[in-house]
């Protein structure tokens, strides 16, 4: 199983990526346009192949609708969204 933290942005996601030991195995900022988004999710979709698929979790924001969606469309095991307290 692989772990995908997403910080969603306007222009990008900030992902931490890691195996079940913990490690690390990808960081970094993904641009939001179309074809990073799918670049990056098609990878993550047959790298996730290789092991028991995928969960990720994200912070709710007014814009998260179209990250929910797509990892629904990449087949994630487990999509936890954090809602912060106010």
């Amino acid at each position: 199983m692989l772990y995908l933290g997403i910080d969603l942005h306007k222009a990008q996601i900030t992902i931490n990526m890691r195996n079940e030991n913990g490690d690390a195995i990808q960081t970094g900022q993904i641009r939001t346009d179309n074809d990073s988004i799918n670049d990056f999710f098609a990878k993550l979709v047959k790298r996730a192949g290789k092991t028991r698929g995928f969960m990720a979790i994200f912070e709710v924001c007014g814009f998260h609708d179209w990250l929910y969606a797509k990892l629904k469309q990449c087949c994630c095991k487990e999509i936890v969204v954090i809602q912060p307290n106010s």
